[in-house]
């Protein structure tokens, strides 16, 4: 149902291409990209793992992840992953990045439940 809107299309293409292009050139041999969706309070939340990748920067997981403003900057390599937290933020949803130790990133994207019930 998410994949209903050409927007929220975006958010996972934008998701798996960022994965992609900061991929180990191990990762096939590693592990694969993880993906698992599951309702929490009011929101579906859809965790996007990959395990392989080079870990975001606790800081640029913070700045990718607020609230867009005036102020908001051009963010380089994660313009991709930019573009996904303004529209899940116009959704009224959240972009929320953990990088993981030792190697790779999880991308939590919550979904209000209100849009999966009227889509």
């Amino acid at each position: 149902m998410l994949c209903g809107d050409k927007y929220l299309k975006d958010v996972f293409f934008e998701t798996l291409l960022f994965v992609l292009s900061s991929e180990n050139e191990n990762r096939i041999r590693i592990s694969p990209i993880i993906i698992e969706g599951s309702h929490i309070s009011s929101h579906f939340c859809v965790i996007i793992r990959d395990p392989n990748s080079h870990s975001i920067a606790k800081e640029i997981c913070t700045r990718l992840s607020r609230k867009i403003t005036d102020q908001w900057e051009y963010q380089g390599h994660y313009i991709g992953i930019s573009l996904v937290s303004v529209i899940m933020q116009h959704y009224g949803g959240l972009l929320n990045i953990q990088p993981l130790e030792p190697n790779g990133n999880e991308f939590q994207l919550f979904f209000p439940s209100k849009l999966i019930e009227t889509s």
